[in-house]
């Protein structure tokens, strides 16, 4: 057996589940070399609870503010309570203070991260799968601190990895289209990107915009398809959103985590960035021609959007090129790779 996995991420209608669906990965890669897994969350959420007992993950709820002293204290006593081999935390809320509270409980901590840490770092490993992620992000690290950068170690869930084995076709026409702007889509995006659909030639696209359990625009969503003359479905809470990047030829999406999964599965996406932290992962990716970024919502954005999808729905030749590098990039191992180096570094059979 090897030992415990404490993951501590959150997730709820104002962040989203993406720290929580990333860790996921890890902990499947963990419980795959014998290891067992728990995650700490700050607060309940019933939607994440679900989804977590689904795969047989085990909870605890701490009950605590995010990130503050409290939850740092409550962290590291269930660590220590159950004798865990690494702490794991992902998410904004944990900042160099808590870091070094986790750490100095005499715990191996390592940090998913994606913005840089430009105070002390007291993590034992930094995982940072972007594009852009560099060294100089992290020049406050500790002498000990392993850095595990770049698409290598994108967290990619089981799910995914098995629809690698789908075969994408690139057909002219139709064009299948997933629309998928985050669980939460606080900025209220995904309505607007199926209206903006409209603008295409009805009998040539089929739309499915995917609308997270948080959303609060999911009945707008439906009355915009429902007014819509092309083929399409709202679906709520998806379970199988690998299902569902293995069915499209072109997603328009949020420029966060789900990029990774949409570049193992081949699945050409137009990307708007609806957070800070999103600019450089979406400039990366255009950059790459992995994706089109239309960088931040503003002015005409529904005009951008048709104008994207169109073009891509049109130029099979240019989808199947996006889709070569995207598989290239991210080769679905990145959690086996991270878990594989926590369970090395724990031994101390790493040089």
């Amino acid at each position: 057996m090897n030992g415990d996995l404490l993951i501590r991420a959150d997730g709820n209608e104002r962040i989203g589940a993406g720290h929580v669906m990333r860790c996921l990965a890890l902990a499947e890669a963990w419980r795959g070399r014998g290891g067992t897994v728990v995650f700490a969350l700050a607060s309940a959420s019933e939607a994440l609870e679900n989804r977590l007992k689904s795969e047989e993950m085990e909870m605890a709820v701490l009950n605590v503010a995010a990130g503050g002293n409290g939850d740092a204290r409550k962290t590291a006593a269930l660590a220590r309570k159950r004798d865990a081999s690494w702490v794991v935390v992902d998410g904004y809320a944990f900042d160099a203070r808590y870091m070094e509270s986790v750490r100095g409980a005499g715990l191996r901590l390592a940090v998913i991260d994606d913005n840089g840490i430009p105070d002390r770092c007291a993590a034992k490993m930094v995982i940072n799968a972007n594009l852009h992620a560099d060294e100089s992000l992290y020049r406050r690290r500790t002498r000990d601190a392993r850095l595990l950068l770049g698409s290598r170690y994108a967290l990619i869930r089981r799910e995914f990895r098995e629809q690698r084995m789908h075969r994408r076709r690139f057909k002219a026409r139709p064009c299948r289209i997933l629309v998928t702007l985050g669980g939460a889509d606080i900025l209220g995006l995904t309505p607007m990107a199926i209206r903006a659909l409209r603008n295409l030639l009805p009998s040539e696209i089929d739309v499915r915009a995917v609308v997270g359990p948080s959303n609060p625009g999911f009945e707008r969503c439906r009355e915009e398809m429902s007014a819509a003359s092309f083929r399409g479905e709202v679906i709520p809470a998806a379970t199988n959103m690998a299902e569902q990047m293995a069915w499209a030829d072109v997603a328009v999406a949020a420029a966060g985590s789900t990029c990774w999964e949409m570049a193992s599965l081949g699945l050409p996406a137009i990307l708007i960035v609806t957070a800070d932290n999103q600019v450089p992962i979406a400039a990366s990716l255009h950059k790459a021609g992995i994706a089109v970024s239309l960088g931040r919502p503003g002015r005409a954005l529904d005009a951008r959007i048709a104008a994207a999808v169109k073009n891509l729905c049109a130029d099979a030749a240019l989808r199947r090129d996006m889709s070569r590098r995207g598989r290239r990039l991210i080769d679905g191992r990145g959690a086996e790779r991270i878990a594989r180096a926590l369970m090395e570094r724990r031994e101390g059979t790493e040089p």
